[in-house]
């Protein structure tokens, strides 16, 4: 800063010099000689400022009247006139005076411009746009980002016919409406609308504007900015579809765990008051051991699905007789089939009995499918387990003679918590998780599952194939 200030200070001094000098050589005129000193003035004032302007002022005539007292070299110097003395300082004061006027101006104005662009690349580099409406001529005027927003080049010219040829159909009115509420109501405006760029992609747009208005309060200028928002938007429909999801699994969840439970404690009640006949004594045992095996098995789906979820998921991969497996998980799930008049069928080839598994993964994989099949076959329906050789491992499928799968919900059936809706799933509830862990399991053995069904009433096959089958019945030992 003191730099800075010595710096005008030489250069006062020197314009000073050289304004008395020229003068000098130029005329002995006083009045000229003023006239050229007013040019120093200008040019310190200018650069120096006020101060400096009225310091070259002062500096020049003090020197004029100094110098017209000597001779030099017999240069006839003029004699300092005090009216032109006098208009000198006048005019001196008042061009330093303007000129350190223009020149604050221009700095301001300066300063004004690089704070326009910073801020139009700060803006720029967080996505926002800049737009505003000449209201009188109904020029619209966008900045390149804001026309970017809409998927336009940066050349593309604006009117209101683009802006809502850009915007989605079913938006307009609503974008119009908050436009016009905002400026005839003095208000500011909030709006997310979508609109459709020239390759069809579809964005989301938040504008934030306000109106101006002249002395008579007649709209003159709307200004604003827009923001994509649709990322947000992706988020707030994700986030929604989780907390129905999550609605969803809690209802099921309870009806889940309650039915069970209502019928284990109903019957031990029976029990306990032993008022039951002798002879329903086994039936009523039998219900309360399907039930609670149940829901001993909903609590572990509960939390195998966290272990997938959390990464803990351990297998103990050893040589496994898979058709052993198979019957076992066909022979628990058979009360369940017998209580709602269900067939159940096998076809194990001998070929296909042996694969290296966790014995326990393998076993939930057929269990959860043969229940499933169970649960959505109507009585005096057909679930068949068949297991045979695939290429280089085994091929386990379950089908059923149920409900079918509409054909949309079909590629979400292996999804976490996804239940397909309809009439006629009506009665048939569920967590909508054992299927996504017969998927974990099958890809965690290095295997894959797929489901088939021609639609509703159809009924439905799911198919497991897993890798590495065994040729025959190795000595059972740990492989890992």
């Amino acid at each position: 800063m003191m730099r800075s200030q010595w710096l005008r200070i030489v250069l006062m001094l020197g314009v000073v010099t050289l304004g008395l000098a020229l003068s000098i050589a130029v005329t002995p005129n006083s009045q000229i000689m003023f006239s050229i000193q007013v040019l120093a003035v200008l040019i310190a004032a200018w650069h120096g400022g006020l101060l400096m302007g009225l310091s070259a002022t002062a500096l020049s005539a003090i020197a004029s009247v100094a110098i017209s007292r000597v001779s030099i070299q017999d240069h006839p110097i003029a004699r300092v006139n005090v009216v032109a003395l006098i208009i000198f300082a006048i005019v001196g004061a008042v061009v330093s005076a303007f000129i350190d006027r223009r020149r604050r101006q221009q700095i301001q104005l300066e300063d004004l411009q690089a704070q326009h662009a910073r801020l139009a690349e700060v803006m720029h580099s967080i996505g926002i746009g800049h737009w505003y409406s000449d209201l009188p001529t109904q020029q619209m005027f966008w900045d390149a980002q804001c026309k970017a927003h809409y998927g336009l080049p940066p050349d593309a010219e604006i009117t209101l016919d683009v802006l809502l040829g850009c915007v989605h159909p079913a938006d307009r009115d609503r974008l119009q409406g908050a436009a016009e509420r905002a400026i005839f109501g003095h208000t500011s405006c909030d709006v997310d609308y979508r609109v459709v760029h020239r390759d069809g992609d579809v964005r989301w747009l938040r504008a934030l504007g306000r109106g101006f208005y002249d002395k008579t309060g007649k709209p003159t200028r709307f200004d604003g900015i827009t923001v994509d928002v649709t990322r947000q938007k992706m988020a707030e429909e994700t986030l929604a579809e989780a907390n129905r999801l999550k609605d969803q699994f809690l209802g099921a969840l309870s009806h889940e765990l309650r039915t069970p439970l209502n019928a284990v404690l109903g019957w031990a009640r029976l029990l306990a008051t032993g008022e039951l006949p002798a002879h329903r004594v086994p039936h009523a045992v039998s219900v309360i051991e399907r039930n609670a095996q149940a829901q001993a098995r909903l609590v572990e789906d509960l939390l195998d699905l966290s272990g997938v979820v959390t990464g803990k998921l351990r297998l103990r991969i050893e040589p496994v007789d898979l058709g052993a497996v198979s019957l076992s998980a066909l022979e628990s799930v058979r009360p369940a089939a017998d209580a709602r008049q269900v067939q159940l069928t096998t076809s194990i080839d001998p070929e296909a009995r042996w694969v290296p598994g966790d014995p326990d993964r393998l076993r939930q994989i057929v269990w959860n499918l043969l229940s499933n099949a169970v649960k959505f076959t109507p009585p005096r329906g057909t679930v068949s387990l068949v297991l045979v050789p695939a290429s280089t491992g085994v091929c386990l499928e379950v089908s059923d003679t149920g409900r079918g799968i509409e054909p949309a919900f079909l590629p979400h059936v292996f999804d976490r918590f996804s239940q397909a809706e309809g009439e006629e799933m009506r009665g048939v509830r569920g967590l909508g998780i054992g299927l996504a862990i017969v998927r974990e399991l099958a890809e965690a053995h290095g295997g894959a599952v797929e489901a088939r069904s021609d639609g509703p009433g159809t009924g439905a096959t799911f198919a497991v194939t897993l890798p590495g089958r065994l040729p025959q019945a190795p000595a059972r030992s740990a492989v890992g």
